[in-house]
């Protein structure tokens, strides 16, 4: 067990108590999805680094919102990151950089509620408004949106699972 302040490696700007999710990733990383924006945690069990990302309103390449309620590893390794209000974001490691998704690109809406990945590592993203598939390939996405959907009101945070037989909730 590590015990983890925002006060560590040197970042007192860490709000823990403002943490939405956390999430590990296959190589180790942490991702906290605050309201504040999100903070990677690199070596958490070595030599611990915290960076912060936030929306910058001049730099397209930016986290889309601060306000970063999801964080989910797709089956490749990318980092999906979801946020209220701004949509869906891909986190490229490498760079730095964040591409966005929205309602232009075919989401239902901007307030993503959870993200999800079913066994042919499609991509699902639960809004207020529907659902969507994105396709990791191409980077497609379709919208869902009938009267069912649209009656059951807002989805809630983390509102997704998957059956043994691959069927989505």
């Amino acid at each position: 067990m590590v015990h983890f302040s925002g006060r560590d490696a040197g970042n007192s700007a860490f709000d823990t108590e403002n943490i939405h999710c956390i999430t590990e990733t296959s190589d180790g990383e942490m991702y906290f999805g605050t309201m504040d924006g999100l903070y990677r945690l690199n070596d958490p069990y070595g030599n611990p680094k915290i960076t912060r990302y936030q929306y910058q309103s001049h730099d397209s390449l930016s986290l889309s919102n601060n306000l970063v309620v999801t964080v989910f590893e797709d089956k490749n390794g990318q980092i999906w990151v979801g946020t209220i209000g701004g949509g869906l974001n891909l986190f490229d490691r490498s760079s730095e950089k964040f591409r966005r998704f929205g309602e232009k690109e075919g989401l239902p809406e901007n307030t993503i509620r959870s993200i999800f990945s079913d066994t042919q590592n499609r991509i699902w993203i639960s809004t207020n408004l529907g659902i969507a598939r994105l396709n990791p390939d191409d980077l497609s996405i379709k919208a869902f949106r009938s009267n069912v959907i649209q009656n059951v009101g807002e989805f809630l945070h983390g509102s997704v699972t998957i059956d043994a037989e691959g069927f989505l909730y």
